[in-house]
């Protein structure tokens, strides 16, 4: 039930931040860019879609080891380690969203006329940014949840 509650925490805050993202800053920006192909309003399925795909991972490689941390010491090769659940989770988030993020900055690099460094560079910051402040929000709801 803890990691439902973190994965529920991490989806809310993480659609949330994405419709915003896309609404108040992206879009403009691509409009400019890219012109006519770009939506008037994105499409939400796609993006609750893959919201609720990124709640799953950022529950699974941020949250749940965080938890865990938090609950005990780590047992590595050389021993127990003790380490802040809170900021395990924002190494991880940090991590899974720097990744994520700039996958998908290649590939519109790669494939878009209008979308340049600048605009891979800022999404790529963002993604580290809504992953951090989304799977903080589930690790501290779950945290919360089991007292």
């Amino acid at each position: 039930m803890t990691y439902l509650v973190a994965y529920l925490g991490i989806l809310v805050v993480y659609l949330v931040l994405d419709q915003v993202w896309l609404r108040a800053f992206m879009r403009p920006r691509l409009a400019r860019r890219l012109g006519e192909v770009v939506l008037e309003r994105p499409r939400l399925g796609a993006t609750v879609g893959f919201g609720f795909f990124y709640a799953a991972v950022l529950t699974l490689l941020a949250a749940a080891p965080g938890l865990r941390a938090a609950a005990g010491p780590i047992y590595l090769e050389r021993g127990p380690v003790a380490v802040d659940g809170w900021m395990l989770v924002i190494v991880l988030a940090a991590s899974v969203g720097l990744f994520n993020y700039i996958a998908r900055a290649a590939g519109n690099l790669a494939l878009l006329r209008g979308w340049g460094w600048s605009l891979a560079l800022i999404e790529v910051g963002w993604g580290i940014v809504a992953s951090v402040a989304a799977a903080l929000a589930g690790y501290f709801l779950a945290g919360a949840w089991i007292g």
